[in-house]
């Protein structure tokens, strides 16, 4: 068993950090560098990754390093991969798993740690089309704050988790069996439920049950291991919070804290929020309607079956409170998308207010906000700082 990570942006760094200081040495830690540059500057700090959490520097020492596009010489290719967790921007991901697609199968695991939807969808449609023959997929939910100061140097600013869950199986594994109880007090979820050494299947889902208990051991980011439902709700809830704060603050150029004293502001948060019910509301109603139908052209009796009701969770009412509650929690900070307007990069505004936009698209509900906001975070991102008058 082994973990690669890509992407050594703030986040990068801080799970690169955290498996390599609680994983055993005979447990290699590879980071993959873009870039032949990344790799020598890497190699000249001794493949070393400092974080620095309240005041503190600590240090991971011991990291391997490889190239994403190493020598075409066929004695110098590295070998598979079992474990990969992606940590690059939404838009940067894509391109990043088709390049490394050759070196996994069906016996690896990918975690996705981006922010916004849709770059697991966008991924298993252009690369992983047989869902049988695909890696075994993880998606997180990451509310932990960071930035860089210098290449492998980064702060640990803001505390918060990682919840993960496991995309369900297509070969019907149940890997949330052990959420499945009325009794909040139950088992819970453990790690035989993926596999066992007596499983005839157990090389398929051996990565899989060790990058669980990999991610499971990395406290100092909060993990959480959530069945997959539970998890989607959270991103869903994740993703309004990002289609409020990030685009505003872009086009603005303040810190998260000012959009609390804006009435301006509260009136595009509140279109956002209703904006999302209706939408998430379509989206249950479409696929629950779908799956009642396959049900019935296979014999099942579904005259008992009925669309349930849209989640608190997933109400306006809910929705702005949750993003006014995170608004005020990092408050002093400053968002991830306006930090890449400052440096003139692009943003992953697709995969927040355009993947809401998208949505909206596909299930016939007007989603106007969310489109004006992207158009306005474009054409932002389209004017040069220094051509600001």
């Amino acid at each position: 068993m082994g973990i690669h990570v890509v992407g050594l942006g703030p986040v990068g760094l801080l799970i690169s950090h955290s498996l390599r200081r609680v994983l055993p040495v005979s447990t290699p830690v590879t980071v993959i560098h873009r870039t032949l540059e990344g790799l020598e500057k890497f190699t000249m700090r001794k493949n070393k990754i400092e974080v620095q959490r309240d005041g503190v520097v600590s240090q991971a020492n011991g990291l391997k390093s490889e190239l994403l596009n190493p020598s075409p010489n066929p004695a110098r290719q590295p070998g598979q991969i079992t474990s990969l967790i992606v940590a690059l921007k939404a838009h940067h991901t894509l391109p990043v798993i088709r390049t490394l697609a050759p070196r996994l199968s069906a016996n690896s695991t990918v975690v996705l740690l981006q922010n916004g939807l849709g770059v697991f969808e966008e991924v298993v449609e252009e690369v992983f089309r047989n869902e049988r023959s695909r890696p075994n997929f993880i998606l997180t939910s990451n509310t932990n704050g960071a930035f860089k100061t210098h290449p492998f140097h980064a702060v640990h600013a803001g505390i918060g988790a990682i919840d993960f869950g496991i995309v369900p199986d297509a070969q019907g594994r149940d890997f949330d069996v052990g959420f499945s109880t009325e009794d909040s007090e139950g088992p819970g979820p453990k790690l035989s439920d993926i596999t066992t050494d007596s499983d005839p299947q157990f090389e398929r889902y051996k990565s899989l049950r060790e990058t669980v208990a990999a991610l499971l051991l990395v406290s100092a980011l909060n993990p959480s291991w959530r069945s997959f439902s539970d998890l989607q709700t959270l991103l869903k809830r994740k993703l309004v919070v990002n289609s409020f704060v990030n685009p505003l603050t872009a086009i603005l150029g303040c810190r998260n804290g000012a959009l609390l004293d804006m009435t301006y502001a509260g009136n595009i948060l509140q279109q956002l929020c209703q904006e999302a019910e209706a939408v998430y509301a379509k989206q249950i109603e479409v696929e629950t309607a779908s799956w009642i139908q396959d049900m019935a052209a296979q014999g099942i009796d579904t005259s008992n079956i009925s669309i349930p009701p849209l989640p608190r969770a997933l109400s306006a009412e809910s929705l702005q409170e949750e993003a006014l509650r995170v608004t005020e929690v990092t408050k002093a900070n400053i968002s991830s998308m306006l930090q890449d307007v400052q440096r003139g990069a692009y943003t992953e505004i697709d995969y927040i207010n355009g993947y809401l936009m998208r949505l909206g698209q596909k299930y016939d509900v007007p989603a106007k906000v969310n489109t004006t906001l992207l158009d306005l975070v474009k054409m932002r991102t389209m004017v040069p700082l220094d051509r600001i008058l």
